[in-house]
């Protein structure tokens, strides 16, 4: 099964859904005579002019896109389509959220009652982020009660002094100075646009550690339904607001959360 076919598996694409940041990959196209609608940080016109030029990218295949993103207003403004959509789609979209938290509750804002929300996250142990410790609880918190709407120069910093270049051989090699990086820290601290990066980096347990924190909190209504573990360089969720939960204790997601974390775990591949 490929990949699209595998994450429309996860969930039922029969009803009214939303996408958010598909580009020139969706999940769920409209050329497939889904009934679906795209959120995107740019136009249409935009998105295309960007990729048109991009070696082993189809333009055409670009969605066209219904409502932009500002970076002023929430998604549940930007959209503003309250409990009306069945299931929305969030593809390696995520960790780049200023505030992973409004980003979680604005989504199940825009879901129906008992909508699912389907993510696919990067596991960060097999991906560029390998070098950087996983996001807690805590800074996601912190992020959301500064209601941040960019990214803060240090997570700019750290993005890019950390950035690893990853071999089909397993070897990772750091690749950026640290005066590169500083000088994204400059530019983001005296600049108000927005500069996009990952601001999260999350494991599979740890990812499901936030989520069950925030359930706990009474700040997130949108539980686990399913859970896939990591397939190459991705891990895969679908939340909703009549999930059960992992059906973990917390020490036990913490104790994974290690595990995962291990320098066995981080140079040895997947954790089975």
């Amino acid at each position: 099964m490929d990949r699209v076919s595998f994450l429309q598996s996860l969930i039922d694409i029969a009803g009214m859904g939303l996408e958010i940041g598909p580009s020139y990959n969706p999940v769920v196209s409209k050329a497939s005579g889904a009934r679906v609608e795209v959120v995107d940080h740019a136009s249409t016109e935009q998105i295309r002019a960007k990729y048109r030029d991009v070696p082993g990218v189809n333009a055409d295949r670009i969605e066209d896109v219904d409502f932009v993103i500002d970076g002023g207003r929430r998604l549940r403004d930007v959209v503003g389509k309250p409990s009306f959509y069945d299931y929305v789609i969030a593809s390696h979209v995520i960790e780049h959220t200023p505030d992973m938290i409004s980003f979680l509750q604005d989504c199940d804002c825009l879901l129906k009652a008992g909508g699912h929300l389907l993510l696919a996250i990067p596991d960060k142990r097999y991906c560029f982020d390998v070098y950087r410790p996983i996001s807690t609880t805590g800074d996601v918190l912190q992020a959301f009660v500064e209601g941040r709407t960019r990214h803060p120069a240090g997570k700019a910093f750290d993005h890019v002094s950390s950035l690893a270049i990853l071999t089909a051989q397993g070897e990772r090699t750091l690749q950026n100075s640290v005066a590169a990086a500083y000088d994204l820290f400059k530019l983001v601290q005296n600049s108000s646009d927005y500069h996009d990066i990952h601001a999260w980096q999350y494991t599979p347990s740890s990812f499901r550690l936030i989520v069950q924190d925030l359930n706990a909190l009474g700040l997130l209504q949108l539980r686990e339904v399913e859970f896939r573990d990591t397939v190459g360089p991705e891990f895969y969720f679908v939340l909703s607001s009549n999930g059960t939960g992992s059906g973990l204790s917390r020490q036990e997601l913490v104790e994974r959360s290690l595990k995962e974390t291990s320098v066995s775990s981080i140079f040895g591949g997947p954790v089975s």
